[in-house]
């Protein structure tokens, strides 16, 4: 699988990180998503954000708006912050549009980018001291 779950920082257990690098396809995303509810599901934490890691630069996969509903089609009760290590003006938009979308059913979407790994975990950093650990 071309996709890594870890928590970012494996004490507080209150943020995901996924690492994506290499070849990968949609499928392991749809495992990816299954892996980190069950992660969720069980840890103790009542907010946990995200940090999406594309490693070697983010390189969607064919069919990628057909598939960018695995990402979108349900979120979790403990979801927070996502940030998105490294995304171009092309990704921004589709995860805008997936958004505006996710946002019609009632479900919230929280999404933010940076330009490194430290300055996602910055931005996460705050969102938990804001809004609850």
């Amino acid at each position: 699988m071309g996709v890594t779950i870890v928590w970012d920082d494996p004490q507080a257990k209150n943020a995901l990180r996924y690492d994506i690098e290499g070849d990968w396809d949609w499928d392991d995303v749809r495992e990816a998503v299954d892996i980190i509810f069950d992660i969720m599901d069980k840890a103790s934490a009542p907010r946990i954000c995200a940090i999406v890691h594309f490693k070697d630069g983010i390189k969607i996969p064919r069919g990628g708006m057909k598939h960018f509903n695995i990402l979108t089609e349900r979120s979790h009760p403990k979801a927070g912050l996502t940030v998105i290590v490294g995304a171009g003006r092309f990704v921004k938009s589709a995860i805008a549009t997936a958004g505006n979308l996710f946002r019609m059913t009632g479900r919230p979407l929280d999404f933010s980018y940076a330009n490194t790994l430290e300055d996602a975990q910055r931005l996460v950093a705050e969102d938990l001291r804001i809004n609850g650990k």
